[in-house]
């Protein structure tokens, strides 16, 4: 949340130089963010594909 913050409040005090607050705040922070809550959110019992795929590779030797 406070990324999201932050990209809007760079991009609001920027005054004329909106075009490189806006680059950070798009290209940084706003997918950065996304991530976090993709992650923040995932349930607990959820495990990557390529875990996954390594357990049951490991149990076979």
């Amino acid at each position: 949340m406070l990324l999201l913050d932050d990209a809007w409040f760079d991009v609001v005090t920027a005054g004329r130089a909106v075009v490189l607050s806006l680059t950070p705040a798009c290209v940084l922070e706003l997918p950065l963010a996304i991530l976090c809550a993709v992650t923040a959110l995932r349930p607990p019992g959820m495990v990557p594909v390529q875990a996954a795929v390594a357990q049951r590779e490991a149990a076979h030797v």
